[in-house]
């Protein structure tokens, strides 16, 4: 009897225990693996939803396995731990997450399709204005838009364009060739499907190829020549840029950045004359229609562009890549939000001739309202930057400075020393194939105060646009280069530059600051560059290439260059040394950090000696 009795308990304690490990198999909870849903209702061709399965009490890496129980009714698309269910045809079955042993499920019924079909509608095209007319009388508001959809001759879909009623079909997303049209009406219900192709059909002629989205970057630029391509920055919203019949498209909005303002490369387009001789200049004739006025550069050749259509002269190098910069370094950005479209209206052609622009015939500055207004009925103002001379005195060959501005504009003199001085008129180069014309004679004065000149940041491009006026160029991020930063940059009361800055991640870093200077003469003639440089750091620079060697306190710099073909002095504060035996100079080949001035500047000339 006892026994009996043991053998009882045992197998009750057995019969619990089995209990408990089947539960444990079986119940979702016990180990913390459970579905944020346990049954859903889809319906055929309806939305999918997304199952999550939640884990706790269990450490570690967890790997889930997913499974439907019937493919012909769901099909599922597991992500780790989400798995989202799609709907297939009627019926129910059970989808299935494992962790090992543990398993949560979830019951899926399909139900059958609730979607109703909008109605085929129909439409007629007129093949000589190409506006297509469209009827549809079922549909009602439960339609978003018209699909009209071009069929080869093999009845293959080569895609398709948005029609609307009494509008000319759009052609530009097909390749050239004729096809078979028909309209499908697209929902705007999510209870309703598209329609069927419409039965009523048209045959249309496309000529030209369908539109190509632009490359990036230098890069796609350089894919195959004659190419367009376009770079921006983060923070510009680039909402279309495509090359289309011969017109590139390029809409853009928020192009402007109080962190870099005064540099021009924010948004571009890039083109790559690859059909020229490598190194030959060609001239180019571009139409430039923007929606809005402003300022943009050409390859350097700085235009103002008004609202609508402006045809342009623009030089292109063979084999090289061609950028308009839509904002100009130094100037305000203009060209914020715009729709600019470009056509090229004569092909490259070899350019054999300098053109000189003319001397305009008069101007007259108007000191109460700062502004210059001026007559020249001789140039294309499209070839033309208008530049204000400012002469100490009227026996100066060479200005103190330049003012670039627009007629009618007021004058911003802020990069010119306190003084008064005397006025004459440049129509400047706008850029090649033009050059610069003769100053015109004196004609009035204008008094400046600025007691300090602050110098903006630009490159040489920038120098180039603007001549007589310093920029200062330094690395300004950690892309592959040590930073610089800019603590002062300005000329002074006596027209000394006065620059402090600091290289803050490399001591061997050679270029951390780099100033530019254009002047139009310096690429003809023999020149003579003198100044004194006083600076708390020793170390190496270079002007135009040639390595001179700056000792604490005072140096005087005397450099003599024979003419090389560029406007521009480029004064780099640092050099890299090669020489093994200069020790002394391999130890100090940079001017990392220091306060630099550079006053008692000269640029001199034979006539002048």
């Amino acid at each position: 009897m006892k026994k009996s009795r043991i053998l009882t308990l045992f197998l009750v304690i057995a019969l619990c225990l089995a209990t408990v490990l089947g539960a444990t198999a079986c119940d979702d909870n016990s180990l913390g693996l459970t579905l944020n849903s346990t049954s859903i209702q889809l319906y055929v061709n309806g939305t999918s939803e997304t199952l999550r399965a939640k884990v706790s009490d269990i450490e570690g890496d967890i790997e889930f396995e997913w499974s439907v129980e019937n493919e012909k009714v769901a099909a599922i698309a597991p992500a780790a731990s989400a798995c989202r269910v799609s709907p297939v045809g009627e019926g129910e079955t059970t989808v299935t997450v494992k962790i090992g042993k543990i398993s949560a499920k979830c019951t899926v019924k399909v139900g059958p399709d609730q979607h109703k079909q909008l109605a085929a509608p129909s439409f007629e095209y007129d093949k000589t204005t190409g506006i297509i007319t469209i009827s549809d009388n079922e549909n009602g508001a439960n339609v978003s838009a018209y699909e009209l959809h071009f069929y080869d001759e093999n009845g293959i879909d080569c895609g398709h364009s948005i029609a609307v009623s009494g509008e000319p079909v759009d052609l530009s997303r097909v390749n050239k060739g004729t096809y078979t049209v028909k309209l499908i009406a697209v929902s705007e219900n999510p209870l309703y499907l598209n329609s069927d192709p419409s039965s009523t059909t048209a045959t249309v002629e496309v000529t030209v190829d369908a539109r190509v989205e632009l490359g990036i970057g230098d890069a796609g630029a350089l894919e195959k020549a004659d190419n367009w391509a376009y770079y921006s920055f983060d923070w510009v919203i680039v909402s279309e840029a495509y090359y289309y019949n011969n017109e590139v498209v390029f809409s853009f909005e928020n192009n402007v950045s109080e962190n870099i303002k005064d540099y021009a490369w924010i948004t571009q387009l890039i083109y790559n004359y690859g059909e020229g001789l490598t190194g030959d200049m060609y001239v180019m004739k571009l139409n430039i229609n923007t929606t809005t006025a402003g300022r943009i550069s050409l390859g350097g050749k700085v235009v103002v562009l008004k609202e609508g259509d402006n045809v342009v002269e623009v030089a292109v190098i063979g084999g090289s890549l061609f950028k308009i910069q839509f904002a100009v370094a130094g100037y305000p950005f203009d060209l914020v939000d715009a729709t600019v479209k470009i056509k090229v209206l004569e092909a490259p052609e070899l350019w054999t001739e300098t053109k000189k622009l003319e001397t305009p015939e008069s101007f007259e500055y108007d000191a109460e309202t700062n502004t210059v207004t001026v007559v020249d009925s001789k140039n294309n103002p499209m070839n033309v930057n208008y530049t204000l001379g400012l002469f100490e005195k009227t026996t100066d060959a060479q200005p103190k400075g330049t003012v670039s501005f627009i007629p009618g504009e007021p004058l911003v003199v802020n990069s010119v020393t306190t003084g008064t001085y005397h006025l004459k008129l440049m129509a400047a180069t706008a850029g090649a194939p033009y050059t610069s014309s003769d100053w015109t004679d004196f004609n009035g004065t204008i008094d400046v105060k600025n007691g300090k000149v602050d110098i903006l940041a630009g490159n040489e491009a920038a120098a180039t646009n603007n001549p007589n006026k310093w920029y200062e160029w330094h690395p300004m991020s950690n892309m592959g280069m040590p930073q610089t930063t800019i603590n002062e940059a300005y000329i002074d009361e006596e027209g000394a530059i006065n620059v402090d800055f600091t290289n803050a991640t490399d001591s061997a870093y050679y270029q951390p600051l780099k100033l530019f200077y254009n002047d139009t003469l310096i690429n003809k003639n023999e020149f003579t560059f003198k100044c004194t440089i006083t600076t708390t750091s020793r170390g190496h620079m270079t002007i135009n290439g040639e390595v001179i060697a700056i000792r604490e306190d005072v140096t005087e710099v005397v450099f003599t260059k024979k003419p090389t073909g560029k406007n521009t002095i480029t004064i780099q504060f640092g050099a890299q040394i090669t020489n093994p035996n200069d020790t002394e100079g391999a130890k100090i080949h940079s001017m990392v950090t220091g306060q630099i001035r550079i006053s008692n500047i000269r640029l001199i000339y034979p006539a002048e000696k």
